[in-house]
């Protein structure tokens, strides 16, 4: 197993990374890793430094503004073979009200998501290269926990409910995930 049960796990991440794994299957792989929630890039300075900067960055910005900003200047000059794009406004709003689309600053932070998304879809992930080819690219948006009022971390449905959406290149068939509990290394 991982290691990790939640943010603070002591001795998390025994296994090698998604970064590590494809840099170990592709030396020449280009990579990045964008965030604004600093424990998230922490994590990414412990463990992947051993990774050649030229083929992994890291950047930690101030808000999901700047993510978006960072992805739109970079993303068409970059082409990453993968990339990990943190957006945290949702789970702010949850914190900082209610995780319940009641409460009008989590409804607020999920329309304002959804619109960063689309803007991020349009503009990089299904955007020609900059040589004008059509890469061939699997999108995964995975969202984080749920709450019950303004915390979680506990078992119930509502905190652990994660949903997962998994857009295959085109010409590939449909992802069909029923359940979803590790994603193991492919053989």
């Amino acid at each position: 197993a991982h290691g990790g049960v939640d943010n603070s796990s002591e001795g998390a991440g025994k296994v090698q990374t998604l970064f590590g794994r494809l840099h170990g299957r592709k030396a020449d792989s280009r990579s990045i890793l964008m965030t604004s929630w600093q424990p998230l890039y922490d994590l990414d300075e412990g463990r992947l430094q051993a990774l050649p900067e030229i083929h992994h960055a890291a950047f930690l910005r101030e808000d999901d503004a700047a993510v978006e900003h960072e992805v739109l200047t970079t993303w068409r000059a970059c082409q990453p073979d993968l990339a990990f794009i943190h957006l945290d406004a949702v789970d702010q709003a949850g914190h900082n009200g209610a995780f319940d689309p009641s409460d009008p600053g989590y409804a607020a932070a999920v329309r304002a998501t959804d619109s960063r998304i689309r803007r991020l879809w349009e503009n990089a992930f299904a955007s020609p290269s900059a040589q004008g080819a059509m890469p061939q690219r699997m999108v995964v948006f995975a969202s984080d926990h749920g709450g019950t009022g303004n915390g979680h971390g506990r078992y119930s449905e509502a905190e652990r409910w994660a949903p997962l959406l998994v857009i295959p290149p085109s010409g590939y068939p449909a992802v069909n995930i029923r359940n979803l509990v590790d994603i193991g290394q492919a053989a």
